[in-house]
């Protein structure tokens, strides 16, 4: 158990300390000209380069992080707490302050942040501000995490312009964040996997099909691998594999986890998946066997918005058969005709 422990902190800093560079709507960068600097605080759990508190149901955390500035003047920035949630790319993400819905989500870390959730500082050139957050702790021994994290960008700035081999202007506004891991209960991960609907779509003009992935405990699901293979019902052949390794998910939430069709139309009819999840060393891993089907209305649907078009090869078989019985009967027909008008002169 203590090595189980060890190795699941040691994920966990890895995927914070990644998230603490990853931006949706910013472009964060290790060389920019400020940081962010967690402040720990007496119920710090270790000093691992991010908030991680153990704290007491009932009562306010107060989460504080130092702005360093490091340019020659004097700059203004925003600060915002964000919940955690699991991006469209299967990655833990706290970039913004409406998350997706997932119904088993109970606490929300922006709502238990007494207001304001999103502050604007001075920090003076190549100087540095405390900027800080008060959270409201569940009055019961809850069992699991309250994740998301501190967001820092800088206001009334122009964005950055820089060019690519290309001669591409690219416009970057720099963002860095700090994530916040919150428990009141030191206990083992406990994340569970568990698979909702399956269905049909376009993702960047292709079709594909969604599986509908979610992390259903108030637990991280840290970097596992996903493998999922795609089977028509009763066959053993494989016509669509999807791997993606490292995917991280946030406390309670959900993702469409997309399998390519590769560039090929939709078909109707019912299917096979075959998805495993598993993580490094093989201490968390998931193994789902689930039938699905795509509806005539929903090949045709999805085919026309990825720019296929509509398949009348069946209209055209099924015109060619009904005309080829039409001379078949036509010459029947006459025959018969003809057999009789013999009878009638003999």
């Amino acid at each position: 158990m203590k090595k189980f422990n060890t190795w699941l902190v040691a994920i966990i800093a890895v995927v914070f300390g990644s998230l603490a560079l990853i931006s949706t709507s910013y472009a964060a960068t290790t060389n920019s000209d400020f940081t962010v600097i967690p402040q720990y605080s007496e119920n710090q759990r270790a000093q691992n380069g991010y908030i991680d508190v153990l704290a007491e149901p009932g009562r306010q955390q107060t989460v504080t992080v130092t702005v360093k500035n490091f340019t020659d003047k004097e700059r203004t920035f925003a600060a915002s707490m964000y919940t955690s949630y699991t991006n469209s790319s299967g990655q833990l993400s706290y970039d913004r302050a409406k998350i997706p819905t997932d119904n088993t989500l109970k606490y929300v870390l922006r709502k238990q942040t007494e207001s304001p959730k999103k502050q604007t500082i001075k920090v003076a050139a190549q100087g540095s501000t405390n900027v800080s957050f008060t959270v409201n702790i569940p009055d019961k021994a809850y069992n699991g995490l309250m994740a998301g994290g501190v967001r820092v960008w800088p206001l009334k700035e122009a964005a950055a312009t820089t060019t690519t081999q290309k001669q591409t202007l690219l416009h970057n506004k720099y963002a860095f964040g700090m994530p916040v891991l919150i428990r009141v209960k030191d206990t083992v991960n406990n994340a569970k996997l568990k698979l909702n609907q399956i269905y049909p779509g376009v993702l960047n003009g292709q079709t594909t099909v969604f599986v509908n992935t979610q992390n259903t405990a108030p637990w991280l699901l840290p970097a596992v691998n996903i493998d999922a293979k795609v089977t028509k019902k009763g066959s053993s052949k494989v016509l669509h594999h999807e791997v993606q390794n490292s995917r991280s998910m946030a406390p309670n939430s959900n993702f469409n986890f997309a399998i390519d069709w590769g560039k090929q139309r939709l078909e109707a009819g019912t299917y096979h998946l075959d998805y495993t999840a598993k993580a490094p060393g093989g201490t968390l891993g998931w193994h789902f066997s689930r039938d699905f089907t795509i509806t005539s209305a929903q090949a045709s649907k999805y085919n026309k918005q990825a720019g296929f078009k509509p398949n009348y090869m069946w209209l055209y078989i099924t015109i060619g058969v009904l005309v080829l019985i039409m001379f078949v009967l036509g010459g029947y027909l006459l025959g018969r005709r003809g057999r009789k008008s013999d009878d009638k002169n003999e």
